[in-house]
């Protein structure tokens, strides 16, 4: 049975674990893969969890069930961190592939607005690690961040099929109208030849 003096951390403990499970799966569903920083925390959870319930010494148990919650957080704060990396990466390559096409801007509207949120998150990243904050504080900044990268990320994999579409069309497009152009340049060249044919042997 759990002392009362420990029932408010333990409840701590859970809601913190239950959070960082959470998001743990959330990342993994999105990104395809795991989350190996954030699994080792969860390990150690586990390990300082075995430390408390061996010990007799209440101010080691409040230790030990604190570092549990600390790594419980740490865990949280890494699965929305691999989420947020993973995003960024996959919305550079997007970039890379179609921001030379026009037919990019006509599918995706709000395409370079897309791009500076992407640029906003990845500035508000790099500053943040700079700025050396505490991991709390840290999370707070950034966890607003992995739903907006998710959803621009969203918007580009159904545009993919579009974009590809509309290169296509305008390229067909493009490959008609250069024929008509040779026909009717080869037709206007024929008449010319015809008319001089015409004209040196009626003169």
């Amino acid at each position: 049975m759990i002392e009362e003096k420990y029932k408010s951390i333990i409840n701590k403990l859970i809601t913190v674990f239950k959070d960082a499970e959470k998001q743990l799966k959330h990342s993994e569903h999105d990104t395809n893969e795991l989350s190996i920083p954030s699994i080792n925390q969860l390990r150690y959870v586990a390990f300082h969890l075995v430390e408390s319930f061996s010990s007799q010494d209440s101010s080691k148990i409040e230790e030990e069930l604190n570092k549990a919650i600390n790594h419980a957080q740490r865990a949280k704060y890494d699965a929305v961190e691999i989420g947020i990396v993973y995003y960024l990466e996959q919305i550079k390559i997007f970039q890379e592939n179609y921001s030379n096409y026009t037919e990019t801007l006509e599918i995706l509207a709000n395409y370079i607005e897309y791009l500076t949120k992407a640029q906003n998150a990845s500035d508000k990243l790099q500053a943040i690690k700079d700025d050396e904050k505490d991991r709390e504080e840290y999370y707070k900044e950034i966890a607003p961040y992995y739903q907006i990268l998710k959803d621009v990320y969203i918007s580009f994999q159904t545009s993919i099929p579009l974009i590809n579409k509309k290169i296509e069309e305008n390229n067909e497009k493009a490959r008609k109208e250069n024929k008509r152009f040779v026909i009717g340049a080869g037709l206007t060249l024929a008449g010319i030849v015809l008319s001089i044919v015409i004209a040196l042997i009626v003169g």
